[in-house]
């Protein structure tokens, strides 16, 4: 009886997903007349289909991208682990983000990467599996790097890109 309750829900979570994305299309046409609107300011942007192992190493290739290719890497690094630690679902999902993202462009893989829950959860993860002196400078860390990224961004900065 198990099976088909975890079946269902994973039903019921990818059928979230593609009726989120549907809503999503469907209210960028009723808004702008275009329901791939973000398509096509993603191809007027110079964003191009690629692998992702090219847009790291453009990224190493570029001085002003060293940081976004850096990382990506420790996002790959972040996924790999929780392969390790058999969090297979978790790492899946966020491969599936990770290579979705970075195949469009590297600029912006990490606002997508990281607002995805389950890299959070897998940071959470990585967190509690530090030892126990480092677990608070890494939380003050983590606050003091969202207040500043966020306050950059609402000033217009351009630190992440």
């Amino acid at each position: 009886a198990a099976r088909p309750v975890r079946l269902l829900e994973g039903a019921v979570v990818v059928a979230a997903g593609g009726a989120g994305l549907a809503l999503y299309i469907l209210f960028l046409d009723r808004m702008l007349g275009d329901g791939l609107a973000f398509a096509h300011v993603q191809a007027a942007w110079g964003h191009q289909w690629r692998l992702p192992v090219l847009w790291i190493w453009k990224g190493f290739t570029r001085g002003r991208w060293v940081h976004l290719a850096i990382a990506a890497l420790l996002e790959i690094a972040l996924i790999v682990w929780g392969f390790r630690i058999r969090w297979r679902l978790e790492a899946a999902i966020v491969l599936a983000t990770f290579l979705l993202a970075c195949s469009g462009s590297i600029m912006s893989i990490h606002r997508i990467v990281l607002a995805n829950p389950f890299a959070m959860i897998l940071l959470v993860r990585l967190a509690c599996a530090a030892p126990p002196r480092w677990r608070r400078p890494l939380i003050l860390l983590c606050l003091i790097l969202d207040a500043a990224l966020a306050e950059n961004w609402l000033q217009g900065g351009h630190l992440l890109v």
